[in-house]
């Protein structure tokens, strides 16, 4: 279906979901499935237009001379106390729970362990980070270390496991970003990850690798938005002291309780 979006003057661009179209005149024509223009930059003397989630200083409502940007993003004060509190309740419910359940935990980790062992906390983080599976990772963490997996093989497979699953979900969200049900996630529970990335680029990509947000959905938008790979992969690499520390937590619960 093509759909008129806008009159610009010769030589703009237009981007949706890291689709550029140019404009060589009179009213901008784009094929737009299931979805609009979501940008509309002035073209660059010397190139492309460029894209928020990969050049932080573009400014597209600036070059439009419309009306401030009043999408809703998440309140960055709120989420540094929410994560704090979390870290927190994390720290005294493993405590709480090995003090009254320890030795059922022991035994259930050694289960986990003898079904799957470390590969099983690969697959909890890949499970999560990839489509969005709502079981916290870290429990598959505290159940290998009470099963006797070392700390530091269980930072390495759950960062294996993160990596992988959030480059996947990078690329569903690049093949499925134009899709209804994804845009049912951006406009719905989504939307305030999705607008932080498409305003962010990697910067909200790393507030959602080590904090309480969605960091699959923000795996999605990034893709969705057309970031490059390899800034989105290497700040990923955060989700890696991220695992780490949140496993520390969890073992000096459990070790308070001894």
């Amino acid at each position: 279906m093509y759909r008129a979006i806008r009159t610009l003057g010769p030589g703009a661009t237009a981007h949706y979901m890291g689709m550029t179209t140019y404009v060589t005149g009179g009213a901008l024509i784009h094929p737009v499935a299931l979805g609009t223009v979501s940008k509309l930059y002035p073209t660059r003397p010397t190139g492309h237009a460029r894209s928020p989630v990969t050049d932080p200083a573009a400014s597209p409502a600036a070059a439009l001379d419309g009306p401030p940007d009043t999408r809703e993003l998440p309140d960055l004060k709120r989420l540094l106390i929410k994560t704090c509190v979390g870290l927190l309740v994390l720290f005294g419910a493993v405590t709480a729970i090995g003090l009254v359940f320890r030795a059922e935990l022991v035994a259930l980790g050694g289960h986990f362990v003898d079904l799957l062992g470390p590969f099983g906390v690969g697959l909890g983080f890949f499970m999560q980070d990839a489509l969005g599976l709502p079981i916290p990772p870290d429990i598959y963490q505290g159940l290998a270390l009470l099963g006797g997996v070392p700390f530091w093989t269980i930072v390495f497979y759950g960062s294996v496991g993160a990596m992988i699953g959030g480059s996947l979900g990078f690329y569903i969200g690049r093949r499925l970003g134009w899709t209804r049900f994804f845009r049912r996630i951006t406009e719905g529970r989504g939307r305030q990850i999705h607008n932080m990335v498409e305003r962010y680029g990697v910067w909200a990509v790393l507030i959602g690798a080590v904090s309480p947000l969605p960091y699959c959905v923000a795996c999605w938008s990034a893709g969705a938005l057309g970031m490059q790979f390899r800034p989105f992969i290497l700040i990923s690499l955060t989700r890696i002291p991220r695992i780490a520390f949140y496993l520390w937590l969890i073992e000096l619960g459990f070790l308070s309780v001894v």
